[in-house]
């Protein structure tokens, strides 16, 4: 088996990865590629998938190229899903929701993908409506730092909180905010 993994690059390195200014890149496909080199699959990353791909993951393709990689990409997902292989998109920010210039890829890869897998169990129930007929599936993001409850600044009592995210996460924030709020 041969899993390609679509990552913007050119022969990237697992350590680059593992590097990557990223967040997605570091905390949710770094440790995927560490696993499956346990498993001792053979693995490429990049934007071009070799002949002998058998598996295909999709992650990020954002960058600066991304209006020519999206054909690039979809052209291969669709040459990869004739042929009968397995295709997961890793759907970490929610693209579809809004309008976004990366939106149509998206849209399209929903549709050629075998699985998708999404960081949170709201944002999987919500690709199970758009992607009817697709398997969906929650895997959990690593947490780079130690979590800590929002609490109030003991002089001034305003709330203080730290939150990073996707813009396309904004509203979850907002609502939880909303729901919340009283108890922080």
């Amino acid at each position: 088996m041969h899993l390609h993994v679509f990552l913007n690059g050119e022969n990237v390195t697992p350590q680059q990865v593992k590097n990557s200014h990223t967040a997605s890149a570091r905390i949710r496909l770094s440790p995927f590629i560490e696993f499956a080199q346990m498993e001792c699959l053979s693995i490429t990353i990049g934007n071009y998938a070799p002949a002998n791909t058998t598996v295909g993951f999709v992650a990020k393709i954002g960058g600066p190229n991304y209006e020519k990689l999206q054909k690039h990409w979809i052209n291969q997902l669709r040459s990869l899903a004739a042929d009968g292989h397995p295709l997961v998109l890793d759907y970490s920010d929610h693209h579809l929701a809004f309008s976004s210039p990366i939106k149509p890829f998206y849209s399209e890869a929903v549709k050629i993908c075998t699985d998708i897998v999404t960081p949170t169990a709201e944002l999987t129930e919500d690709m199970k409506v758009r992607a009817i007929g697709k398997k969906c599936h929650t895997v959990h993001d690593m947490v780079e730092y130690p979590r800590r409850e929002p609490g109030r600044n003991p002089s001034s009592g305003e709330i203080k909180a730290m939150w990073f995210g996707h813009p396309s996460n904004a509203n979850f924030l907002a609502r939880y905010i909303d729901e919340h709020g009283d108890a922080m």
